[in-house]
């Protein structure tokens, strides 16, 4: 089997008539299998390298593409649309450009910060155990807006037909708690950030009770130690699992949440018909850990990689299959040294494949190290 390696793409950049050319080089000489183009996106502002016009790219995010009629007619929450989805088509001309060139197309949709969904469906916003609304991520342990989303992807993929869904942001919780504009103490750390984001919105406050949860005890709970954590009495290393089970209402919510998103995971891939893949965070460095996550129900694991994080360590043996996503700036000077070494060493450690984020910043010198680092890792593996 041959290594995979896939772009990610916003569907306004592969449209343009002017990154042809660069499509055609991908393909042919760099020895790219596909793209992933995002069909439903947070807001977005795009810094574009490639000689494109803007060269700053904004838009509101939601859904890039037109929805058919029935997706959402049963649904009560529906799925913000970008600026442009319905004027001028820039989804599916992305489609039919990597289609022509014989390009593998993925989708990549986002679940928890889809457009400005928590702002136009305040209901299904996301909240931390102080009270604190999200004015960016829709919690997933709503019943509604998990039936919204398995009816957008299933409709995704009856338009498209695309070799398999790619799901960012799963994760049910409040996402200020990771805003990078956003300035914690260092005593919060990322265990204590966890907690601030951790959801306690009507859905999930219900979905605990209905399980027998004490939910005033947990979320009480929670705050207590945030608030000790952010005043340093306690260390943000004592979060492990042992010190949480001597709190038994908040761990067994915890345990809750991750069963949930579990369930939902399953209603997923029920409704796909294709493979799932899930963008997974390195541990402690963003929201999405998949923690409490049944990881044997996605056909894999999409994880990101900080260029100065060893490529071993992220390895999640569980997963069926596993590929390595790095940023489009690895392959410029001087990280593009580093980059054949990377990915060498990523295939040595099982990693089924590549995704390399984003085509916007990707520049010539760019794909002359992509196709250095491809041409090397296909070597060690023989495929």
């Amino acid at each position: 089997m041959t290594l995979g390696v896939f772009l990610d793409a916003f569907p306004w950049t592969v449209a343009a008539e002017e990154t042809g050319p660069m499509l055609e080089r991908l393909r042919g000489e760099v020895g790219v299998s596909g793209l992933s183009i995002w069909a439903a996106s947070p807001p977005v502002t795009q810094w574009r390298t490639t000689g494109l016009s803007p060269t700053l790219a904004r838009s509101s995010g939601g859904l890039h593409y037109v929805p058919s009629t029935r997706a959402f007619a049963s649904v009560a929450f529906n799925p913000p649309m970008s600026e442009w989805a319905r004027s001028d088509g820039r989804f599916e001309r992305a489609v039919d450009a990597c289609r022509r060139r014989s390009f593998d197309v993925r989708v990549i949709v986002s679940a928890a910060t889809i457009g400005q969904a928590a702002t136009r469906y305040p209901e299904f916003a996301s909240q931390n155990a102080f009270g604190l609304w999200s004015g960016t991520s829709i919690c997933l342990s709503s019943v509604e807006v998990q039936a919204s989303l398995c009816a957008m992807i299933a409709d995704a993929v009856s338009q498209f037909a695309p070799s398999a869904i790619v799901v960012s942001d799963l994760a049910s919780l409040w996402w200020e708690a990771f805003a990078p504009d956003v300035r914690f103490g260092k005593t919060l750390g990322a265990g204590g950030r966890r907690l601030l984001g951790m959801c306690f919105c009507r859905s999930c406050r219900a979905r605990a009770t209905d399980a027998g949860i004490d939910v005033d005890d947990a979320q009480a709970r929670c705050r207590t130690l945030i608030d000790r954590l952010s005043d340093g009495v306690i260390p943000s290393a004592a979060l492990a699992t042992p010190y949480l089970s001597e709190i038994p209402a908040l761990a067994a919510y915890a345990r809750l949440k991750g069963e949930l998103l579990s369930g939902f995971l399953r209603s997923l891939v029920e409704e796909a018909a294709v493979p799932i893949l899930l963008i997974q965070d390195e541990p402690g460095a963003g929201p999405v850990d998949l923690e409490g996550v049944n990881l044997a129900l996605p056909a894999g694991l999409i994880s990101n990689l900080d260029p100065a994080s060893e490529v071993e360590a992220t390895r999640t043996r569980e997963a069926r299959r596993q590929e390595l996503r790095i940023s489009a700036e690895v392959t410029t000077q001087p990280l593009a040294q580093e980059l054949v070494g990377t990915f060498s060493r990523a295939a040595a450690a099982g990693y089924s494949g590549f995704v390399v984020d984003n085509l916007g910043i990707l520049s010539g010198v760019s794909c002359t190290s992509l196709k250095q680092a491809i041409r090397f890792a296909r070597r060690s593996t023989g495929s």
